[in-house]
């Protein structure tokens, strides 16, 4: 069995992946993480020095290398749902989408700006969620087996969400 977390950076993905690993005792990985360290610099930097196509090319090939791990969870890029990957995704046992209002999300990103240069390329980083969302909406909808809704419970409580749904689903 495998787990893939999608849906906007910063929805919680990483943190609820982990949590959800660590009670599964399976393997977590975070493709961003996964990134940085085979690069050996930041998400911004290889985007500043690469350009956002190389940054996916990699999340693509992440995305397609642990379909046929077991007892794995990964966390995918907020963009890495799309077009290119989509059918890769859906090769994934679970596929948990974490939805998170656009207001919360904001408040998420501030601390973050560094980490998140495609977002802070804009004077209006509402708009710019906005449009991203509704870009990425369809692919999130067509690819998630299980929708949880990350903005208003404490991870734990959100992790046991996720584990309660795999659960129904078997």
């Amino acid at each position: 069995m495998n787990i893939i977390f999608l849906g906007m950076p910063m929805s919680g993905k990483t943190t609820i992946g982990k949590i959800v690993a660590e009670k599964l005792h399976f393997t977590f990985s975070d493709t961003d993480e996964l990134i940085g360290e085979k690069n050996n610099i930041s998400i911004g930097k290889i985007i500043e020095q690469y350009g956002e196509e190389y940054f996916r090319q990699y999340e693509q090939e992440l995305i397609k290398d642990y379909i046929s791990t077991d007892s794995h969870v990964i966390s995918i890029g907020g963009g890495a749902v799309n077009m290119k990957t989509k059918e890769m995704i859906k090769r994934y046992r679970y596929r948990v989408w974490l939805k998170c209002p656009i207001k919360r999300l904001m408040g998420r990103y501030e601390p973050n700006k560094q980490e998140r240069p495609l977002l802070y390329n804009t004077n209006n980083i509402k708009r710019e969620l906005e449009t991203s969302l509704s870009e990425r909406m369809p692919f999130y909808t067509e690819c998630a087996n299980i929708v949880i809704n990350s903005y208003n419970s404490p991870p734990d409580d959100l992790a046991d969400e996720v584990l309660l749904n795999i659960n129904e689903k078997n």
